[in-house]
């Protein structure tokens, strides 16, 4: 059985087959019992390829929760020293506004959640519930991709 190195959630796969999963924590390096991990695809396209591709942050490999233990904390290790970086200490994410929009996302996620618990705890009828939950998704849809500036004439 492997597990999320993320988190520590058990992931149901016998490492058998072709394997794509992204943990709720937003990890995406498992390993099994004696540590072994499952290498992502995204990790071998970016580093053996030879194609010039970015490498991924560390949160979309070990995950962005408050989780740790000495096997995630070994990994992150690792890979810092292979030149990897995590999307807050990526100059690239920071200019174009990826970061801001992934945190803006990560709020409106927590908003929603929110939501459907005021539901459940019969805070909210069904239609404010939906009617919130409309503008919740509305606004995440929202989040665009910056325009660049036009190129100024000389």
């Amino acid at each position: 059985m492997f597990h999320c190195v993320g988190c520590g959630t058990e992931i149901p796969w016998d490492g058998e087959s072709i394997f794509s999963y992204t943990c709720p924590c937003d990890a995406t390096l498992f390993s099994d019992e004696d540590c072994n991990v499952a290498i992502p695809f995204s990790i071998l396209q970016s580093t053996l390829s030879g194609l010039k591709r970015p490498l991924p942050h560390l949160g979309d490999l070990v995950g962005t929760s408050d989780y740790t233990s000495p096997e995630k904390e070994r990994l992150t290790s690792e890979l810092k020293e292979r030149g990897f970086i995590w999307m807050e200490e990526c100059t690239g994410c920071l200019l174009d506004g990826r970061l801001e929009r992934r945190n803006k996302r990560k709020e409106l996620e927590k908003t929603l959640n929110q939501v459907a618990t005021r539901y459940r705890l019969g805070e909210l009828t069904p239609e404010e519930a939906l009617e919130e939950t409309r503008i919740i998704q509305e606004r995440s849809n929202n989040l665009k991709y910056p325009t660049p500036a036009p190129e100024k004439e000389n």
